[in-house]
């Protein structure tokens, strides 16, 4: 799981299929698999029979990863989460600056409707503009971040607690850049 690089710039904003292709593509990688990844970094045990005959009580300390490995991993997870919020804040930045400039009135999304069919499809209220609907995905994406992140957490915390990590992944990722800010 290498940190992802995109270039930024206004015209991949406007590129509806690759903003969402590329969160797709990065929650695929990293947040649909999180319970694969946490198994993986797992410290191995020799298979004994016994252990078959009886159901263990509690967690298996012995599936828990070390310290080390755990904080590695959630360092891992909040560099590709961070790459994914500067994605969606910087569109969200464009879509604002457009939405402020003066020629934000007339770029209405064209449509292809035949004003015979329906005649009502030249309208201003039907049709939105680039800055709003880009605005509106980039909404419903944030929505999706913030339940596939809560999901994430939610399995970390179950395999690295011991680790005393913060209830929410917010309050974990605003402790990681309080400490990064201390070490510059």
């Amino acid at each position: 799981m290498e940190k992802p690089s995109f270039p930024l710039n206004p015209s991949i904003c406007f590129d509806i299929s690759y903003i969402k292709n590329f969160l797709r593509f990065s929650r695929a990688q990293l947040d649909d698999t999180i319970t694969f990844h946490l198994n993986s970094l797992s410290k191995e045990r020799p298979f004994i029979s016994e252990s078959l005959k009886t159901k263990p009580l509690q967690l298996d300390v012995n599936l828990q990863p070390d310290e080390k490995t755990c904080l590695s991993f959630i360092n891992q997870v909040f560099d590709v989460w961070e790459t994914r919020s500067s994605l969606i804040s910087y569109c969200q930045s464009v879509a604002v600056n457009m939405q402020d400039s003066s020629t934000s009135d007339t770029s209405y999304i064209s449509s292809s409707v035949d004003a015979r069919k329906d005649p009502y499809s030249g309208r201003k209220g039907i049709h939105g503009t680039k800055e709003g609907m880009l605005r509106n995905i980039l909404s419903t994406e944030e929505q999706i971040e913030h339940v596939v992140r809560n999901h994430s957490w939610e399995h970390i915390l179950r395999r690295c607690g011991f680790l005393q990590l913060p209830e929410t992944y917010q309050a974990a990722m605003n402790n990681r850049n309080e400490k990064c800010v201390e070490h510059k």
